[in-house]
């Protein structure tokens, strides 16, 4: 479906657009597929969450490893695994054996058009400092 023609940009910056489309403002990420977020689960059935500053509430938060699809140069064309597996290394230090698709949705379907893919990771171990 074209919505071209319905979609007014109000700004722009360099990783996020908002816009308004029949009346609705909402943000999306330009020249980004998709997010990934990882349900990393330990052999002692741990899960693996991150700490991270967010400039939006100003404080650090607690979250589940998560990144950008396609957001590292000559790899906008990655797979939505691969990228799940290269930001659980990247923020934690864990690679995973098994990736497991779980479910795919918005994260605030009012906000934003942004679609995050959930995957299940085990047989993990550690490879890397991570963070």
């Amino acid at each position: 479906m074209d919505d071209s023609a319905d979609k007014v940009v109000l700004a722009q910056g360099r990783h996020l657009r908002l816009v308004n489309r029949r009346g609705w403002e909402f943000a999306e990420r330009p020249h980004r597929r998709g997010v990934v977020a990882i349900l990393a689960v330990t052999d002692e059935s741990r899960l693996l969450l991150t700490e991270q500053y967010r400039e939006p509430v100003r404080t650090s938060v607690i979250e589940l490893p998560a990144g950008l699809v396609g957001d590292v140069p000559g790899e906008e064309g990655e797979a939505l695994a691969a990228a799940a597996r290269r930001e659980l290394l990247e923020e934690t230090g864990y690679a995973a054996e098994d990736l497991l698709y779980l479910t795919e949705g918005p994260p605030s379907a009012g906000m934003s058009n942004e679609i995050i893919t959930f995957f299940r990771a085990t047989g993990l171990r550690r490879v890397d400092a991570g963070g």
